[in-house]
């Protein structure tokens, strides 16, 4: 999975903790820091070191939209990842609508 790729790659991992209540989704605790890999672009890092290590993770699992969480207490050390993005924020919609034209062009 997403960590056995990560510490493949020398990133750091740290515990998951996931809460389920009766008819919710598991929930991971606490809230984790979530950064969005769109191709090269990266939204919502910290700082540069967690935006490498998201858009390294993201290549090394040969995906171009990827949103990988970090733990709070550890904004280094990722606690999950999963190739869904969130469309909510504009400037990560724009990406994706830009990465998918220039993927097109090149596919066409």
């Amino acid at each position: 999975g997403w960590r056995r790729l990560a510490l493949d790659l020398g990133l750091a991992i740290a515990p998951l903790r996931l809460v389920t209540e009766l008819g919710q989704s598991p929930k991971i605790e606490p809230d984790p820091l979530l950064v969005t890999v769109v191709g090269e672009a990266v939204f919502g890092a910290g700082d540069r070191r967690q935006a490498d290590a998201a858009v390294a993770l993201a290549k090394g699992a040969d995906a171009d939209l990827m949103t990988v969480a970090f733990a709070p207490d550890a904004p280094r050390s990722i606690l999950r990842a999963h190739p869904h993005v969130d469309l909510t924020e504009a400037a990560t919609a724009d990406a994706v609508r830009a990465f998918c034209a220039r993927a097109a062009e090149i596919a066409a």
